[in-house]
């Protein structure tokens, strides 16, 4: 295959991929093989297409394959704002995250199975030092009832979120150049904040609370390869319902308790925030 070219023809298909596919809530980045080349959606190599075009196992040869990747990403956050009461603050937050993945797949004749375990969603880790945008316009609202005895002397908060998605299905190959393949998909969310501050004249802040939210989606892909030199593909993944249930930690304390009410976030508060629906096409040319 021609790497360059294949990267060259396929500029505008994956920058559309950034563009049009929720990439504030889904994530691309599913496996290695996606960094190396930005896109994965026409593949036939690799078990990491269980992923990105199932449907091309049956383009592979008979047998079983597995793959376990691990991304480190570094993740250097700039966060600029300017504040009433402090002028303009700088923080920034410099923690890196691991990204692991698994994909098995598995080709007999006319007929396939595959498998993925990836992180469809979240941002991963976070840890702000010294507060952050949302830390100072808290300080800025208890200004508002205390005057300067909520001043923060000190603020740090940290979060981290993870969809981990599970998906497996089989596939089935209907002629030598066409394959379509279904999967089922269960998607387990969970957020967690963590967030403190010191304050001049009204004690500790403390709030901490989890959100966990299930959902269960599905996954359509087709494969034509017409001739040897050209493979065409589509996904389609359906939208998940999660509906997040908040924990309030054992750690919150009142102050915190009553921050986290202003922000609707209190023990067994119920929201919906779902993991839209992602259509993706690929188009290989060696």
């Amino acid at each position: 295959v021609c790497v360059l070219m294949c990267v060259v023809l396929l500029s505008a298909g994956f920058l559309a991929q950034y563009a049009v596919a929720g990439g504030i809530e889904n994530k691309q980045n599913l496996s290695a093989r996606y960094l190396a080349t930005m896109s994965r959606n026409a593949a036939t190599d690799g078990a990491d297409i269980a992923a990105y075009n199932p449907a091309g196992i049956m383009f592979q040869d008979d047998g079983g394959q597995m793959e376990f990747d691990v991304q480190y990403l570094s993740k250097i956050y700039e966060n600029r704002y300017t504040s009433n009461l402090n002028g303009h603050i700088f923080n920034d937050q410099t923690e890196p995250s691991a990204v692991p993945s698994f994909f098995a797949t598995y080709k007999q004749d006319f007929w396939g199975l595959f498998g993925a375990f990836t992180i469809n969603g979240g941002g991963g880790l976070v840890d702000y030092t010294s507060g952050n945008a949302l830390t100072n316009s808290i300080e800025t609202s208890l200004r508002g009832v205390y005057g300067g005895l909520a001043n923060f002397q000190h603020q740090e908060i940290t979060a981290d979120t993870y969809y981990l998605t599970f998906t497996a299905g089989p596939t089935i190959k209907f002629a030598d150049s066409f394959s379509i393949a279904l999967g089922g998909r269960y998607i387990s969310a969970e957020k967690n904040i963590d967030a403190y501050a010191v304050t001049a004249g009204i004690g500790e802040l403390r709030g901490k609370y989890t959100e966990e939210a299930t959902g269960y989606g599905w996954v359509i892909s087709a494969n034509f390869m017409p001739t040897d030199s050209l493979n065409l593909s589509v996904r389609y993944e359906s939208e998940v319902a999660l509906e997040f249930k908040t924990e309030i930690d054992g750690a919150t304390n009142a102050l915190g308790t009553a921050v986290l009410a202003g922000f609707s976030k209190t023990n067994g508060g119920i929201y919906d925030r779902d993991l839209p629906a992602l259509l993706g096409a690929g188009l290989l040319f060696k």
